[in-house]
C-alpha cells in the first residue's frame, strides 16, 4: 500500500504528464502544476525544485515498463512475429495519437539540455530500445522466424525510422497508409 506522500507524488506526476503533453516543456511553469494538482506551491516544493526534476522524473516512470511485453512474450516462447506485430501495432497507436505523447516535450527538453549529458534522457532511451529490439530479433533469428540480419543495426534502423516518423508528424499529416507502408519495409526485411 503507498504511503500518503507516494500518493501525492504519483499525482503530481500524473497531472504533470498531462499538462506536459498539452503545453510542451518548455512552457509549462511549476504554478501550472500547483494549480492542476490543486495543492499549495509549498506542497510542491516538498517534493519537487522545478518543472526540470518533475520531467526527468515522468520521463523516467514511462520507461519503467519498456520491454515487458517482449521479455514476456519470448519467455512464454510467443512467435517473435507476432511480439514484432504487436510492437509495431502500438506505435502506430502512438504515432498516430500524438495528442496523448511526450514527443514535443522531450524534444523541446533536450534541445535547451543538450549539454547536459548525464540527462541526455534520449539517448537513454534510444539505447534501451535498441538492446530490446535486438533481443527479439536474436529470437527471432533463432526460431527461425527472422532473416540472418545484424540484428544491432536492424533495430537502430527500427528505432530511427520510428522518430523519423514521430518528428515528421509534428510539421505534416502521418496517415495510417503511411505507417503501414514502413512497417512492412522493416516486416519485409526482418520476417523469413
Amino acid at each position: 500500500m503507498l504511503t500518503k506522500s507516494e500518493l501525492k507524488k504519483r499525482l503530481i506526476l500524473e497531472k504533470s504528464r498531462k499538462i506536459f503533453i498539452e503545453k510542451g516543456y518548455k512552457k509549462v511553469t511549476m504554478t501550472d502544476i500547483v494549480e492542476a494538482c490543486e495543492i499549495s506551491r509549498g506542497g510542491l516544493y516538498m517534493y519537487y525544485k522545478s518543472t526540470h526534476e518533475i520531467f526527468l522524473e515522468v520521463l523516467r516512470i514511462d520507461q519503467e515498463g519498456v520491454g515487458f511485453g517482449f521479455l514476456d512474450g519470448m519467455k512464454n516462447g510467443i512467435s517473435g512475429v507476432e511480439i514484432l506485430e504487436d510492437f509495431l501495432q502500438e506505435q502506430k497507436e502512438e504515432l498516430l495519437n500524438k495528442d496523448q505523447n511526450l514527443a514535443v516535450a522531450i524534444y523541446e527538453f533536450f534541445f535547451l539540455n543538450i549539454g547536459n549529458i548525464e540527462e541526455n534522457i534520449l539517448k537513454e532511451q534510444f539505447d534501451s530500445a535498441v538492446k530490446i529490439l535486438s533481443e527479439l530479433i536474436q529470437y527471432g533469428m533463432d526460431r527461425g522466424e527472422f532473416n540472418s540480419v545484424n540484428k544491432e543495426i536492424a533495430a537502430k534502423n527500427i528505432i530511427l525510422l520510428l522518430e523519423g516518423i514521430r518528428v515528421s508528424s509534428e510539421v505534416m499529416n502521418i496517415t495510417d497508409e503511411l505507417i503501414d507502408e514502413q512497417f512492412n519495409y522493416i516486416k519485409d526485411i526482418l520476417v523469413n
